[in-house]
């Protein structure tokens, strides 16, 4: 993979992985003020989902800078 095309994908990953980062605090103080149990159990699927997502992408963006090395 060409140099230019690897940083845009780890510039991608990185923006990505901080927009997941606000999603995931977002969601936790959404989770704290909740109402309600399904609220909170809604809020809480949703939680998990974000970070299976934001811990992908970690990983991805890992593969790629060792792939770099």
């Amino acid at each position: 993979m060409g140099p230019m095309i690897q940083a845009l994908r780890v510039e991608n990953l990185e923006t990505r992985i901080g927009l997941q980062q606000f999603v995931c605090a977002t969601l936790e103080l959404e989770l704290e003020i909740a109402q309600t149990a399904e609220e909170k159990r809604i809020l809480a699927l949703r939680q998990t989902q974000a970070l299976k997502e934001w811990n992908v992408s970690q990983f991805a963006l890992e593969l790629l800078r060792r792939e770099a090395e």
